[in-house]
């Protein structure tokens, strides 16, 4: 891998050679735009060779997404780590967890496209930066962390493992896994952890959710805290996932 202008990695071709450079919104990092199979990508590149990928998925509205908000913040963390942290807007271009064409009513993705969609972005990714294999980190917020507790967990856990944060939002999952849970190895690769507040409306939800997953032996933490609203801008959330990702 060459080194290109101020020590960031020149890949030259694929996925990152088509991108827009670009910055974030508050901070002014630079960023890549581009799109990974069927999705847009924001991808942060680390100085040095990229040692895995790191997620930030959206919650509904993908404001958070078009803002940068949250994304731009953790981005100094993972390019210390030389892990590639990518913001992904959902196929619809508002919602992960609802149905890929589909942003003005509440309907579930329930065939799974989203998922496959994010997936498929994720494979690629990993193919061009030679990092398949290696564990992902994944971050949610609201819709992003209903997406993926209840979608993507279940349907490709075992083919992109690593630390799944769910703030603010998570479900049951509502598929069949489709790899074995009792693979102790598999499962042990996947720790999840919940952060809520407790006026949360997304309680209902994320409750049941931890007591399924911990009842079916995944490495869950759950953290209420008390007073919090949905996604309170008193918390911060991104001291929170640094540390669930092991990057604090």
């Amino acid at each position: 891998m060459a080194e290109g202008d101020g020590g960031r990695i020149d890949r030259g071709g694929g996925i990152l050679d088509a991108c827009e450079a670009t910055a974030t919104a508050e901070l002014g990092e630079p960023i890549c735009l581009t799109r990974a199979g069927s999705i847009d990508v924001k991808v942060a590149l680390p100085d040095g060779a990229p040692q895995g990928i790191a997620v930030f998925l959206h919650g509904d509205t993908a404001n958070a997404w078009l803002d940068d908000f949250g994304y731009e913040y953790l981005i100094e963390a993972t390019r210390g780590a030389n892990l590639v942290l990518v913001a992904a807007l959902a196929p619809n271009r508002c919602s992960w967890w609802r149905a890929p064409d589909e942003c003005d009513f509440e309907v579930e993705d329930s065939d799974g496209v989203n998922a496959a969609a994010l997936a498929e972005a994720l494979g690629l990714l990993a193919a061009e930066l030679d990092i398949e294999g290696t564990p992902v980190r994944y971050v949610g917020y609201s819709g992003g962390s209903t997406f993926l507790t209840g979608h993507f967990l279940p349907l490709f856990g075992d083919a992109f493992p690593g630390p799944m944060v769910a703030n603010c939002g998570g479900e049951v999952p509502i598929y069949d896994f489709t790899w074995d849970i009792d693979d102790d190895a598999t499962r042990s690769a996947l720790p999840i952890t919940f952060t809520f507040g407790s006026l949360d409306f997304m309680t209902e939800f994320i409750e049941p959710a931890v007591r399924q997953l911990s009842g079916l032996e995944f490495a869950v933490t759950r953290t209420e805290i008390q007073g919090a609203d949905h996604c309170d801008a008193g918390v911060d959330w991104d001291a929170i996932t640094l540390q669930a990702w092991g990057l604090q």
